[in-house]
């Protein structure tokens, strides 16, 4: 399989010692998409700003989510704070959304979830 863009997000000191995540390759446009930041780091950055302790989504909600896929409509999505967010490692043309205790990376253009971070914010 072709590789059109490969993106890394290892650069900064704290992102590479607290370990990137696996990349993996979107399958609707076959380009490989890093979050860029492994679960535990994510928790550590929530939990620094309070974010933690949510309630996960119901089994029925969090099934619908799925890496390649769009995001759907009826998950409900809370917003993230702007300071969290810078903590973030910044992916073009992607944003960060939350639902329960996950973090998506969602393309802006398509809506299509290209990463998920299982639970750190719970």
């Amino acid at each position: 399989m072709q590789r059109r863009h490969l993106l890394y997000l290892c650069a900064s000191a704290s992102l590479a010692l607290a370990g990137c995540a696996a990349e993996r390759v979107s399958s609707t446009t076959g380009s490989v998409v890093v979050a860029g930041i492994s679960v535990r780091a994510a928790r550590e950055h929530a939990r620094l700003r309070g974010l933690v302790n949510r309630r996960a989504l119901p089994a029925e909600y969090r099934r619908l989510l799925q890496e390649g896929q769009p995001l759907p409509a009826e998950v409900p999505l809370f917003p993230l704070p702007q300071d969290f967010v810078a903590r973030l490692p910044v992916v073009d043309g992607h944003e960060w959304k939350a639902a329960g205790t996950d973090l998506l990376l969602v393309n802006r253009s398509t809506q299509v979830i290209s990463s998920i971070l299982r639970g750190p914010l719970r």
